[in-house]
């Protein structure tokens, strides 16, 4: 789980790596490593993956290929109750 400080100390490395600056894939997989939170921050359950927001650092906004749907009540309750 990332917080939104993954988010905000990645940004650089983002754009370091789409203008070329940094090409190795093990240089960027330990920065980003280094920039999580060793302990979780938030429990986020999704019930549904519909959106009318555009967040540029969502992936359902440029990356989700999945039907957009919502979670049924029954399976949900399920899930809290085990």
């Amino acid at each position: 789980m990332y917080d939104i400080g993954f988010y905000m100390k990645s940004f650089d490395l983002l754009k370091r790596v789409e203008t070329g600056e940094v090409k190795e894939v093990e240089m960027v997989a330990n920065e980003l490593d280094g920039f999580r939170s060793r302990e979780p921050v938030v429990y986020n359950i999704e019930t549904t993956n519909a959106c009318n927001m555009r967040c540029a650092m969502c992936p359902r906004t440029t990356m989700m290929t999945r039907h957009v749907e919502t979670m049924p009540a029954d399976l949900f309750s399920g899930w809290l109750s085990s």
